[in-house]
């Protein structure tokens, strides 16, 4: 219903449009939505566990310098398929321990030992067989 009051210049014809336009979206949506399958799609069941070496690694950011399998980046190194390969534990340890050059020190407050165990355990299963 228009103002009588001159210079109104309330949107009531156009908050009207848009109630309708609202109103006929509502009912495509439930409409749309009665037509969709009932079931939802199954989740993958090969999802990483959240404990493990490849949650750990994940966790503290092992993975986004030393990449994903290991394989190094433009800031870590390679931790497979090395020469030396596969780097021993207590050489792992050490190095999160003890780090050089910009790897920030994790101190077993901070990541276990257990956990450090289970990182490596992680990238040796990326090892090349020889």
């Amino acid at each position: 219903m228009p103002s009588s009051i001159p210079g109104d210049r309330r949107p009531t014809a156009g908050l009207r449009r848009a109630a309708g336009a609202l109103a006929l979206a509502s009912a495509a949506a439930a409409f749309w939505v009665g037509t969709l399958p009932t079931s939802a799609a199954p989740l993958p069941q090969d999802a990483p566990p959240r404990s493990g070496g490849q949650y750990w690694a994940g966790r503290y950011g092992c993975v986004a310098c030393h990449g994903g399998r290991g394989e190094g980046t433009p800031i870590g190194p390679q931790l497979v398929g090395r020469p030396d390969s596969p780097l021993s534990y207590e050489f792992m340890l050490h190095q999160v321990r003890t780090p050089l050059l910009i790897m920030p020190d994790f101190p077993a407050s901070v990541v276990s030992d257990e956990k450090v165990q289970a990182i490596v355990e992680y990238f040796h299963s990326f090892e090349p067989t020889r």
